[in-house]
This record gives structure tokens, sequence and C-alpha cells, in this order.
């Protein structure tokens, strides 16, 4: 059973770096599909498996035919730079022991945060990064409505 999603304790700074990277977006936004399919029980794959769906994107690959090494480096970016982030702020649980990780209800809340400040910025197409100015305003508003219901 996926346990009550977490207080978002976050500034709206470390928010917005975030919603900054387009694959930490993008893999917020797939895990938040695959949860969907069951929201009750948490959603536990191994890395290398995202690292698939991420090379994949990330090279723009059709069919997911991505090479060995595309699916190293994507996987060794998970380890290294994102799922780390995800963990510590408890939007995922990432277990480096077994190259697991797993999802929580905050994995969700924090997808439906990306969505939403999305939708209120914009984004630099050539390199799929949210500019800093406008994502923080748009983690400020988010945060202040998000936060209410915890307090």
């Amino acid at each position: 059973m996926i346990e009550e999603p977490m207080p978002v304790d976050l500034a709206p700074g470390e928010l917005a770096e975030l919603v900054a990277s387009d694959t930490r977006r993008r893999l917020l936004s797939g895990l938040d599909e695959l949860m969907m399919m069951d929201p009750t029980e948490p959603y536990e794959p191994r890395v290398t498996h995202l690292a698939i769906d991420i090379a994949a994107l990330d090279d723009d690959i059709k069919n997911h035919f991505s090479s060995v090494k595309q699916i190293q480096d994507a996987a060794d970016r998970l380890r290294e730079e994102h799922l780390p982030i995800f963990d510590r702020y408890g939007i995922v649980e990432y277990n480096r022991d077994e190259d697991r990780i797993r999802t929580t209800k905050s994995t969700m809340l924090f997808a439906a945060a990306i969505e939403e400040i999305e939708d209120a910025v914009d984004t630099d197409e050539t390199s799929g990064t949210i500019s800093a100015d406008y994502a923080e305003e748009a983690a400020k508003t988010w945060l202040s409505t998000a936060t209410q219901g915890f307090s």
C-alpha cells in the first residue's frame, strides 16, 4: 500500500530546479502514467527498464531501438543525477544496491506539479529546459496552493 503523500517542503527554487530538467519531467510523467494502472500499489521498476525509455526519448528514437551505449548512458545519468535528487525530496525511494526505485503518492503529487508548472511557463524547445525565472514563479504559485492541504 502506498503511504500518504508527504507535505511539499521545498523552496520555489528547489522545485524549479526539479522541473527544469526535461529528463526529470519525462521520468515523473512516465512514472505517473504507470501508477495510474493501480494507484494503491507502488511501482518498483529497475533503473535499467527506466533507462530504455529515457534513452529513446532523450535521443528521439522511434520504437525504443536504442543502442546499448545509449541505454547505459541514460541509466548512468538516472543513477548519478536524477534519482538521487528524487530520493532526497521523497519523490521516489531509490535503492542503489538493488538498482530499483519505488514510487510513492508523492510521485503523483510532483508529477501534477510538473504538469501545472509546464503549462505556466515557456520551454526552450531546443534544449528541453524551462527558464529558471518562469519556473520559479510558477513553482511559487503551485506551492502556495499545494501546501494548503497540509497545514
